[in-house]
Formats: structure tokens, sequence, C-alpha cells
């Protein structure tokens, strides 16, 4: 597997917020494959060790994003979920990560429809269309 490769090179390189940004790729691969616990367990994992690195903000929006939707997906937790999902909409916000952004806002959309915006959803699909991002590639849950 190549992630884990680039991922062993950078934890031997002392790399480690590249290690994490791997996890967190990592753990959203897990989550998109059905794996949801695992997902989970990683991206906690990942959001514990990056909180405190220079550049976290490169890592915490889909650590936190992939953290969420998998709680959220194993119906647990469901505050947490939601909290998890809004901080990354915050950090994403804040330091202009428009893809992460606009993943997170999907996510919002997606698993509790009823509290999303008119004005997220607008923000939303414009930071999809200017990143040039297909419809199949907005998809934060599996395909069934």
């Amino acid at each position: 597997n190549l992630l884990a490769a680039a991922r062993g090179i950078y934890e031997s390189d002392g790399e480690i917020l590249q290690v994490c940004l791997t996890d967190a790729v990592l753990a959203e691969s897990m989550l998109r494959a059905g794996q949801a616990e695992a997902a989970a367990e990683l991206a906690r994992r990942v959001v514990l060790n990056a909180s405190a690195l220079p550049g976290r903000h490169l890592v915490l929006p889909l650590a936190q994003r992939v953290f969420g939707v998998a709680l959220r997906t194993m119906g647990l937790d469901l505050v947490e979920a939601r909290r998890a999902i809004d901080e990354s909409v915050e950090v994403a916000r804040r330091h202009d990560a428009r893809y992460e952004l606009a993943m997170s806002l999907q996510a919002i959309s997606d698993l509790w429809p009823a509290d999303t915006r008119d004005a997220d959803l607008d923000e939303r699909d414009a930071l999809f269309s200017e990143l040039g991002v297909l419809d199949d590639a907005r998809r934060v849950l599996p395909v069934a």
C-alpha cells in the first residue's frame, strides 16, 4: 500500500505532521470502505496527535470530519459527532481550506439535513464548483 509506505518514510524522517496527514487520509479511506469503527479510532488518534503540532490546520479539518462522520454512521455519541464536524468547518474556514470546508459542509447536509442552512448549501456548492469537484467525489459515506 502506497500510503503505508509513505507513512513509514515520514515516520523514519521524523515528519510527524506528515504522518498525521497520512493517517487522516487512511482513516478517510477506511470510512469510505465501510470500516467506520477503524476510521473513527484512527481519526481520533490523529486529532489527539496533531492538536499541538505547528501546521495542525492542515490535518485537523479532515481528521475531525472523518471522526464525526464515523461516529454518526455508527450511531454513537451524536453530540460529539456534530461537534467534531462543526470544529472541522471552523478550522477549515479560518485557514481557507476550501476543499475540507466543502466536504465538511457536505457531511452536515448529508447527516443533519434538517439543520443545514441555505447559506451553507450555497457556500458548499460554490466551493465544489470553484474546485471542479464532481458529484461522485462529494460523498462522505460509503456507497451502499
